[in-house]
């Protein structure tokens, strides 16, 4: 009877690890095949932008604004949109300027004169190559007429046809009611001028 007991105990050991073989093999394959079934979900920069919830995650800081705005900026000058429609990107652009702002430039004008200026920078072969934020240190904070403010420089490096070029740009940014940072106004300014200075 030992010798019964121990070969079924061995057979049912034996058969354990063979269940426990096809089980593991079964659930190695479902996941392989999960993993080459899934599309590439890797987002274009254009998609980013527009799925990004600036209602919910608004950038906290206004050098954090002057960042999304390039990144915004760069996408429709560059005219690198995809299947991405102008008016969601332009929209999310929207959404980071003053409300002042926004009055000097409705929105069916705005979507217009975007779309004249990629035609353009199509046509002379204009594109952002990069950008850069003033640094934290270099921003500065005013009160002006009771409300908050915050002036930095932003640099551009662009490309028109086969030569290279270098913009500044000097912003203002103002607090709203909720405690946001949004672009008042933005001028272009020498190098000298700007916190990019040499």
């Amino acid at each position: 009877m030992n010798k019964k007991l121990k070969i079924v105990i061995r057979v049912g050991i034996v058969s354990l690890a063979c269940a426990a073989l096809v089980v593991g093999y079964f659930i190695y394959l479902n996941k392989k095949n999960a993993k080459t079934e899934e599309p590439d979900t890797e987002l274009t920069e254009a998609e980013i932008i527009e799925t990004t919830d600036f209602d919910k995650n608004y950038p906290e800081t206004p050098r954090a604004v002057v960042k999304w705005y390039n990144r915004i900026a760069t996408v429709i000058y560059n005219n690198d949109l995809g299947d991405v429609k102008l008016e969601a990107v332009a929209e999310q652009e929207r959404k980071l300027l003053d409300d002042d702002l926004l009055k000097l430039n409705p929105e069916k004008d705005f979507y217009k004169n975007l779309e004249k200026e990629m035609k353009e920078n199509e046509e002379r072969k204009r594109s952002i190559v990069s950008s850069e934020v003033s640094d934290s240190a270099d921003v500065l904070y005013k009160t002006v007429a009771g409300y908050e403010c915050a002036y930095l420089y932003s640099y551009y490096f662009g490309k028109e046809g086969n030569n290279f070029t270098r913009t500044y740009q000097k912003f203002c940014l103002r607090k709203d009611k909720q405690g946001r940072w949004k672009i008042l106004t933005f001028e272009k300014v020498p190098q000298e001028e700007s916190s990019f200075a040499e």
